[in-house]
C-alpha cells in the first residue's frame, strides 16, 4: 500500500482530493437522477449540498494557498526591509511617468458654450436667487 502512496504524489492536502471527488459525485448522481427519471426534490437538495460542501473545500484549499505565499512574500519584504544600509529602489513604472503639462489657454472649452452675460459674474447671478418664468 505504501507503495502506492508513493506512485502517487499528491500535491496538494487531502482536502483539496475530498472536494474534487464530492463535486464530481454530486455532478454525477444529478446526471444519473436526470437520466433515470428519478428526479425528485430531496435528490436535489442532497446533490446540492454535497457539490456546496466540495465547493467550500476547494475555495478553503485555494484560500490556505493564497495566503501562505503571500505571507511568504510579505516575510521577504520585511526581512529586507530590515536590513541596514540598504536602499530599496524606486518602483520603475513611477520613473516612466511623463510630467503633467498644463493645456494651452482656451483648449478644452467649446466654441459658442454660454458663459456669464456681458457686465454680470457668476456670483452676482447666483446671489440674485433663482428667476421664475
Amino acid at each position: 500500500m505504501k507503495r502506492l502512496v508513493n506512485l502517487i504524489k499528491l500535491k496538494h492536502e487531502t482536502g483539496y482530493y475530498w472536494g474534487l471527488a464530492l463535486m464530481l459525485s454530486s455532478c454525477l448522481s444529478l446526471v444519473w437522477a436526470l437520466w433515470r427519471d428519478a428526479f425528485r426534490p430531496e435528490v436535489f437538495l442532497a446533490g446540492l449540498i454535497t457539490f456546496s460542501w466540495g465547493y467550500m473545500l476547494l475555495w478553503r484549499h485555494d484560500v490556505n494557498l493564497r495566503f501562505g505565499a503571500l505571507e511568504g512574500e510579505i516575510a521577504a519584504l520585511k526581512s529586507r526591509d530590515e536590513q541596514p544600509g540598504e536602499e530599496i529602489e524606486p518602483l520603475v513604472w513611477a520613473q516612466e511617468l511623463p510630467e503633467i503639462v498644463e493645456p494651452p489657454a482656451g483648449v478644452g472649452i467649446a466654441e459658442g458654450a454660454p458663459s456669464e452675460t456681458p457686465g454680470e459674474t457668476r456670483d452676482e447671478a447666483e446671489a440674485q436667487g433663482p428667476t421664475e418664468f
